[in-house]
């Protein structure tokens, strides 16, 4: 199997140690690995960073705010047909460390990708759209990656093509994932 990022290699690494029965001094617990937390129990292990997406709401004050079902409006096709944030270095700090949570939140990955690209020169409609993400954090903090005690041994890849799906550079955009019976080890927005 080809692993093409650090994330990537470390799910693949976790996973294949758990396959083959050789993590064995993870504590029953949680056991924070910087603000990775990793969390047994009999359904599996669960990777996700909990403590880390509640400071990010903590610092941006989106702690109080409503919770919201998905990430982005996907109706929403953002441009750069409008007025430039006069903050943009908000909005990068912000984007960067949703970046840093997409290691284990693959359900917000797309978005955030879709953001970054907007990093030089962001709108006002990116930053409305970075909230959402926020919005969808708050819905559950806690959520992440599992991998089942119980699951085949297969490997499984899918991947999606939108042509043409960047409005201003018309260019396209690909993702897949790949799954390990039921454990999603890799993916890529």
């Amino acid at each position: 199997m080809i692993v093409r990022s650090k994330q990537c290699r470390l799910r693949s690494l976790l996973l294949s140690r758990i396959t083959l029965g050789k993590v064995t001094n993870l504590p029953s617990g949680k056991n924070p690995i910087g603000c990775l937390e990793i969390s047994r129990s009999k359904a599996g292990i669960v990777l996700n960073q909990r403590k880390y997406a509640l400071d990010i709401l903590s610092d941006v004050g989106f702690v109080a705010s409503n919770p919201a079902n998905t990430p982005m409006d996907y109706k929403l096709k953002l441009s750069t047909a409008e007025t430039p944030l006069i903050d943009a270095l908000q909005y990068r700090k912000l984007v960067g460390r949703l970046l840093y949570l997409t290691s284990t939140r693959p359900d917000i990955a797309f978005v955030v990708q879709r953001l970054s690209q907007f990093m030089d020169k962001p709108y006002s409609t990116h930053l409305q759209a970075a909230h959402r993400v926020l919005w969808h954090i708050k819905a559950s903090p806690g959520a992440g990656i599992l991998f089942p005690t119980q699951s085949e041994f297969q490997l499984k890849a899918f991947s999606d093509s939108d042509w043409v799906g960047w409005v201003n550079a018309r260019k396209s955009i690909t993702s897949f994932c790949v799954f390990f019976g039921s454990a999603l080890i890799c993916w890529r927005a």
